[in-house]
């Protein structure tokens, strides 16, 4: 098993995050413990975040990475065109 993919399903969850435009914070409030944890998904996603990236760019997202201010947060935002759909750059000739 790929150590991206674990038993818990996380990968997909984090992708059905993004795509339901919600985005994924270092930490959650958990109502019951009336406090904040720290987030399975970020913390996948940080462990992970140059595979994530990689990931997602090839089928034409891009992770944005912010981790001013109090709360670090990970948004997915779909790109424009994809890069293999994007024109080879020119060369230059002499």
């Amino acid at each position: 098993m790929s150590p991206f993919l674990n038993q818990h399903g996380e990968s997909q969850q984090i992708y059905a995050t993004f795509v339901n435009g919600k985005v994924i914070t270092k930490q959650v409030y958990d109502l019951y413990q009336q406090s904040f944890l720290e987030s399975p998904l970020y913390t996948e996603l940080y462990n992970n975040l140059d595979h994530f990236t990689q990931l997602y760019l090839h089928i034409g997202y891009t992770l944005n990475f912010n981790v001013e201010g109090e709360f670090s947060i990970l948004v997915v935002v779909k790109l424009k065109k994809t890069p293999t759909q994007m024109p080879p750059k020119s060369r230059q000739c002499c």
